[in-house]
């Protein structure tokens, strides 16, 4: 799928593991950029509907900058996907991106990875709050979800009291 800036839109990946895997091309998806968003809405409301991996890893590695238009698609997307029981994974964040993601606290919707290789190694397994105080001074917050009873939000939580990873999973009965 061409943009117009030259780029394509790299073709979703069935790794055969229930992740399907999407990289996007362009280093930029501004608010203003409405026919390249328009595209890329597109492309991922067509895989949040006719996809069946339970996992679709949104690889962002090659993007530099995104706006809030982008960022409503991510909300979107996640949302279609939440209610078929599927998981949008965001990966390959710079620093950037990586860092209004969390001030935006969309980290507390989306499962983060580093790269798309390490979602493969083990999707859908977080370690327990036991688990994770046996490693390296990792600890897991539990709170409640405020627009659904039926979620619960864990925090991965680092020596320095700083949130590094979170993820919304469903209560147990």
């Amino acid at each position: 799928m061409k943009i117009q800036n030259g780029s394509t839109l790299q073709p979703s990946l069935e790794t055969g593991t229930g992740i399907g895997i999407l990289q996007l091309a362009a280093p930029e998806y501004g608010s203003l950029d409405s026919e390249k968003l328009a595209r890329v809405r597109a492309l991922l409301a067509d895989h949040a509907e006719n996809s069946t991996p339970p996992y679709l890893v949104l690889d962002l590695s090659r993007v530099h900058y995104f706006g809030a238009s982008f960022i409503g698609i991510l909300v979107s997307t996640w949302d279609r996907l939440r209610k078929s029981e599927r998981r949008l994974v965001l990966c390959g964040l710079t620093p950037y991106c990586g860092k209004l993601i969390r001030a935006l606290h969309l980290d507390r919707l989306f499962d983060i990875c580093s790269t798309w290789p390490v979602t493969l190694e083990a999707p859908g397994q977080h370690p327990s709050s036991s688990e994770a105080a046996q490693r390296a001074g990792i600890r897991v917050r539990k709170s409640d979800v405020g627009w659904d009873p039926h979620m619960l939000r864990l925090e991965y939580i680092g020596d320095d009291d700083i949130p590094f990873h979170s993820i919304i999973v469903r209560r147990e009965p």
